[in-house]
């Protein structure tokens, strides 16, 4: 079953969870000692993005942060990227793009090292 919300209805939806909820992820990274997800909440009206990278232990490499949205005020594309470092058990933001609205939103994250790519998505 699919389910369609409107842009007011999703915005209800993330006031309701608490504004700020995690994707999900697929994938495991170097033994499961990273792992990523992009957090979404409402601050002003605005959608802010924020892709997160979790070390389990302490580890190296790149990113890519990619935002597309397409809606009826138009559309825009966001690349980021770059590389990362951190201990055990850090937490890094990655990569972050605050929106006006959710409407045609589609994010995703990107996150290698030791040779293995695991990814975060999210979209409405």
């Amino acid at each position: 079953m699919t389910t369609m919300l409107t842009k007011s209805a999703f915005l209800a939806a993330l006031g309701a969870m608490g504004v700020t909820f995690a994707a999900d992820t697929s994938g495991a990274m170097a033994g499961d000692s990273l792992s990523c997800e992009i957090r979404v909440s409402k601050r002003n009206g605005d959608v802010e993005l924020k892709g997160i990278v979790h070390a389990a232990k302490a580890a190296s490499g790149t990113f890519r942060f990619k935002i597309s949205q397409n809606g009826d005020a138009g559309s825009a594309q966001i690349n980021q990227g770059g590389d990362f470092k951190l201990g055990a058990g850090e937490s890094q933001v990655l990569g972050e793009a605050t929106l006006g609205d959710a409407e045609g939103l589609r994010a995703k994250l990107s996150v290698t090292a030791g040779g293995a790519t695991t990814y975060c998505t999210r979209g409405t």
